[in-house]
């Protein structure tokens, strides 16, 4: 049986501030997504009965943030419309911005690539290493088991492939952070 609660509060510490970054992007208000993501998190903790937790439940916590973040906008764009044209234009454009899955399917695609591209420039062992904890999700101990090596080793060659995707992302954080979070929050 899954701990719900537990679950819950892993949720919060590995999405709380990830969710607050993508809800700011759009609402430009750091309170205000403060408040869209503990919003967010009522919705989820309210509709635990009815959750599948063998799905990814961080992506459906960041559709529930989109959403709610979306309506957030739609709001203060009926309220602006007649009053302040370059308020209005802004908050037009985050919407569509919002509503368009097309340009994050292109995101998600270049930045796979990119992730591609960081994995082979590493070297093989250090690769290795980071494939068996993220992709086929491993635990350190089973790496260093299976790789005949130590605990620290693997630690050591773990920190240099996040130090590599670091570095070779950085100009992409922000776009790194959300689509590929559960990619890079395995540990």
């Amino acid at each position: 049986m899954i701990d719900v609660e537990l679950l819950f509060k892993e949720l919060y510490r590995d999405y709380y501030l990830k969710s607050v970054f993508y809800a700011n992007q759009y609402v430009a208000d750091y309170e205000l997504s403060k408040e869209i993501v503990q919003d967010s998190f009522l919705t989820l903790w309210e509709r635990r009965e009815s959750l599948d937790f063998n799905q990814n439940i961080g992506a459906y916590l960041i559709k529930t943030v989109r959403n709610k973040s979306l309506n957030v906008i739609r709001d203060n764009i009926k309220r602006v419309k007649l009053s302040d044209s370059e308020k209005y234009f802004e908050l037009s454009m985050n919407q569509r911005a919002l509503m368009d899955d097309s340009s994050s399917l292109v995101q998600s695609k270049e930045l796979e690539n990119l992730i591609n591209s960081a994995l082979n420039s590493m070297p093989e062992k250090i690769r290795d290493v980071f494939i068996m904890s993220r992709d086929k999700e491993m635990t350190y101990p089973e790496i260093s088991s299976e790789l005949g090596i130590s605990l620290k080793t693997v630690e050591y060659r773990m920190s240099r492939a996040l130090a590599v995707f670091r570095t070779l992302l950085r100009d992409y954080l922000p776009l790194v952070l959300i689509p590929f979070m559960n990619y890079f929050s395995k540990g």
